[in-house]
């Protein structure tokens, strides 16, 4: 893949990237930077949008971890209890990529010695073909991350701290060694990025990360005109993220049999508990019925769901088809109506609730 960075004279702008995106997941923008949690603590956003009608709150928040991104929605939720509080978090950098890129050049996801070695050796008494040879290869190794630092000053409201400790966090992941007189020793490796999914931890936690690095231009741009509400949720449809504000029916119940969830009770409690806590269903995706049992039925008749000893459990086409989702935005709500069941059970069996 060739990569081609944008003219530094003429950068993308792409400020309205978030009002659009608000707008198109039900919400109202509104100026409100920052807001006090139940702790005390004032939590700082990139956007904001309300749903009035709905009691609904999406915040974009600006912490720079999935961890807290969580946290601050329990405190805020905490301190509006009579509001449905929602926590999106840009996701800004995303070093797989680039370690994809490092493959493609050298044949393996990693920097060694001898590269650091030929790097030096050509800056420093390589003919001009060889450096702008270096150059393109280089350029290319490093593309998606100029690419995605690009994107993130494009689409603005996103501090420095966020996408450095999005940085600090995936490095941390990596496999880094000293420079050794062994020609083949890996200095940099980037081998577990590529099998750690990047939203990983905002799906587990039931934020909902934004990929901003995988949005091409063309979507950037549609989303930031937003002057076609149906092309935008069509965008973020692609991306998997308005389903994690509108999940669909059949995809929930799959998530929550992947999660050995699969008790008819816990379907039921699901499907009301969901839309309390500010994600009305939409529409199903996979099969036609949209409510318990005749969705349990259909998704039985294709062959993705089998009743088990002590409830439904995935077939392989099933587990095929959640390979495909389960570490894409949308999985976020399902690990969020899991933890919330997984509280009450927990504190039940310490206090007598209810």
């Amino acid at each position: 893949m060739n990569i081609e960075l944008p003219d530094p004279a003429n950068p993308p702008d792409y400020s309205h990237f978030w009002p659009s995106l608000l707008r198109a997941v039900g919400t109202e923008p509104r100026d409100l930077p920052n807001l006090r949690g139940a702790s005390g603590i004032n939590h700082e956003f990139a956007a904001v949008g309300a749903d009035d009608a709905e009691r609904r709150l999406v915040v974009v928040s600006q912490e720079g971890s999935a961890a807290g991104a969580a946290m601050a929605q329990a405190d805020l939720q905490a301190a509006m209890q009579d509001v449905k509080v929602i926590v999106a978090r840009p996701v800004v950098i995303d070093l797989a990529a680039v370690g994809k890129s490092i493959a493609e050049q050298s044949g393996r996801p990693a920097f060694t010695s001898s590269d650091l070695m030929r790097i030096q050796q050509v800056e420093e008494a390589g003919s001009e073909e060889l450096q702008a040879t270096l150059n393109d290869q280089l350029t290319q190794m490093f593309g998606p991350l100029i690419l995605q630092i690009v994107t993130a000053r494009a689409v603005g409201s996103i501090n420095l701290l966020q996408g450095l400790a999005q940085f600090m966090d995936q490095m941390s992941k990596m496999n880094w060694q000293l420079p050794s007189d062994d020609p083949d020793a890996v200095v940099a490796d980037f081998s577990k990025l590529l099998t750690t999914p990047t939203l990983q931890s905002d799906s587990e936690l039931g934020v909902c990360g934004i990929p901003l690095y995988e949005f091409d231009p063309d979507e950037l741009e549609a989303i930031h005109s937003g002057t076609d509400r149906n092309q935008i949720e069509g965008i973020l449809r692609r991306h998997d993220i308005l389903q994690y504000f509108y999940p669909a029916p059949d995809q929930t119940v799959l998530g929550l049999v992947d999660r050995g969830q699969g008790s008819l009770g816990t379907m039921e409690e699901v499907a009301r508990v969901a839309p309390e806590i500010g994600h009305p269903y939409g529409s199903s995706e996979i099969v036609s019925a949209e409510q318990l049992p005749a969705l349990i039925d259909e998704l039985r008749q294709r062959k993705l769901l089998v009743e088990g000893e002590l409830g439904y459990e995935l077939t392989e086409s099933g587990k095929q088809q959640r390979a495909i989702v389960r570490f894409k935005p949308r999985e976020g709500i399902i690990s969020k109506v899991v933890n919330r069941i997984s509280v009450k059970i927990n504190l039940k069996s310490i206090i007598k609730i209810g």
